[in-house]
């Protein structure tokens, strides 16, 4: 999830990027050595009001562990985020993007920060 030239946040579906190898006997693609600024285990115990458009609060990999929760942006997309999802979330100029938390369980997230001088390969 970026800002995109409009300043409107959308989606883009990325792999991991390079060819397979071969690690521990079997095939893998594999992003590696990724640093971390910030590492945040979030659970919430109810349900989030309806959140204005809005920006990451840091550059970050949001990884859904339990629940649901769907993102829509101004333009009109709208994802929904479940467990074992990745998401990196780096909109952070712009219109931003709404969070609904949604379905029967309480969200857990494993939020990971990133420094800004670093780039996912193949975005």
């Amino acid at each position: 999830m970026y800002t995109a030239d409009s300043g409107d946040t959308t989606f883009a579906d990325i792999g991991i990027p390079g060819p397979p190898v071969w690690a521990e006997g079997v095939r893998n693609r594999m992003l590696r050595h990724i640093p971390a600024s910030t590492v945040n285990i979030i659970e919430l115990l109810d349900w989030r009001p309806q959140l204005e458009p809005h920006q990451p609060p840091r550059r970050q990999w949001v990884i859904i562990l339990q629940g649901a929760m769907e993102i829509s942006t101004a333009a009109g997309e709208r994802r929904r985020f479940g467990p074992g999802d990745c998401l990196l979330a780096e909109d952070m100029n712009g219109t931003g993007h709404r969070t609904d938390d949604v379905g029967d369980q309480r969200l857990v997230t494993l939020n990971i920060g990133l420094p800004s001088s670093w780039r996912c390969p193949g975005s």
